[in-house]
This record gives C-alpha cells, sequence and structure tokens, in this order.
C-alpha cells in the first residue's frame, strides 16, 4: 500500500506483474535441475534477466518511452 501511495502521491503510474509462475518456471526449477546434475549456475542472474524482460514486455505493452529500474540498473527506450 505504501508503495501505491507514493506512485500517487507523485502522479506516476503504477503497474504490477504477477510473476510467480514465469519466476518457478525460469529460475526455480532450472536451479532445481542444475543442482541435481552438479552444475550450480548463479540464479540471481536468471532472476534478473527474466524481470528485465518482464518489465521490458510491460514497456512495449503500454507504449512507454523508456523505463528506469534502481537494482542492476538499465535504461531502456
Amino acid at each position: 500500500q505504501k508503495i501505491k501511495d507514493f506512485c500517487h502521491s507523485i502522479n506516476i503510474p503504477l503497474h504490477v506483474i504477477k510473476s510467480s509462475e514465469v519466476f518457478n518456471e525460469e529460475v526455480v526449477e532450472r536451479w532445481i535441475a542444475q543442482k541435481l546434475c552438479g552444475a550450480i549456475k548463479d540464479q540471481c542472474f536468471s532472476c534478473h534477466k527474466m524481470r528485465m524482460r518482464l518489465l521490458y514486455d510491460k514497456m512495449i505493452e503500454h507504449k512507454a518511452d523508456g523505463i528506469v529500474t534502481g537494482h542492476f540498473a538499465k535504461v531502456y527506450t
């Protein structure tokens, strides 16, 4: 609720992306498979890649000029 209130107070739209299903497929299931095979990779990057793709798709869907992130900062225009 605090995030909704903050976005409203500075007059910016807030879009929530439900990503638990994609997260399970692209991060958790791959991590488990790699762990079982003994080939553990850094899942932080897999999660980051998934988040950036979802945000970019949302940007395109809303015909936005760009998005700005904080963590692993990227600017897409």
